[in-house]
């Protein structure tokens, strides 16, 4: 079997600033590609910080994130990056994926299943990504999804919704859960501080289909990295450089 390199971006956004955040990913993903990554995860809300104003609800297709395009082009990466849209009555969030194709589609929370496209941008309706043994279920906004068959088809789920230090204890429960009754590997991907910008919360991590902990991260900005080879999953912690 190939060796399929993924990782969680740990990361905080800056707030209220959509070109800083863009800058800040390129970082991150100079780093993914040194460790030879082929899928990248950010938490959600990573490219439009927690509470964005109206100045930075940035359309999906923005030129803006061009260099997030162009970098998953030259690292044969797929990224995939959180930002909020306007819904009524707020706002929702969104998985901004980055092909490496050089094409752009989005991943909504179950909420939206309805909609289609986004400025021309193709919302993804099964959230499944990726193909054969490197089949990935993807959540933007919450632990488990809905549909747990798409979990059945994948083998590995992916989930960049923040979580605090009072929920943290039982959403490890849940992802044990999850990885061993359906038999997949799961890549949780938290923010490296709370909304109040102050606050460690990190603690991203990964298992494997038994439910067995393979890596976790304490606070602070990093990559945690799972590495499935023929003899199973390897986990790493790289810091950002």
């Amino acid at each position: 079997m190939t060796t399929w390199n993924v990782a969680a971006a740990q990361y905080a956004p800056r707030p209220d600033d959509v070109a800083a955040n863009v800058s800040h990913h390129l970082k991150f993903i100079a780093t993914a590609a040194r460790e030879q990554i082929d899928v990248l995860l950010f938490p959600e809300f990573s490219l439009t910080g927690f509470h964005s104003p109206d100045s930075c609800l940035v359309s999906p297709d923005s030129t803006l994130f061009a260099p997030i395009t162009l970098a998953a082009q030259q690292h044969k990466m797929t990224i995939i990056a959180g930002l909020s849209l306007p819904a009524p009555g707020g706002m929702m969030s969104a998985g901004l994926i980055f092909l490496p194709d050089g094409t752009r589609q989005l991943c909504l929370q179950n909420t939206a299943q309805h909609i289609c496209e986004i400025n021309g941008l193709p919302v993804m309706q099964d959230k499944l990504i990726g193909t054969g043994s490197q089949r990935i279920a993807l959540s933007v906004s919450r632990s488990l999804p809905e549909d747990l068959w798409a979990q059945k088809e994948a083998s590995l789920y992916m989930c960049g919704r923040f979580v605090s230090e009072l929920s943290w204890t039982a959403e490890v429960v849940d992802m044990q859960h999850c990885a061993f009754e359906n038999h997949v590997a799961v890549l949780q991907v938290n923010h490296a501080v709370a909304p109040d910008n102050q606050t460690a919360v990190g603690r991203s991590a990964c298992w494997d289909e038994q439910g067995q902990l393979i890596v976790r991260a304490e606070a602070g900005e990093l990559l945690v990295v799972a590495r499935r080879k023929d003899n199973g999953w390897h986990g790493e912690v790289i810091p950002l450089r």
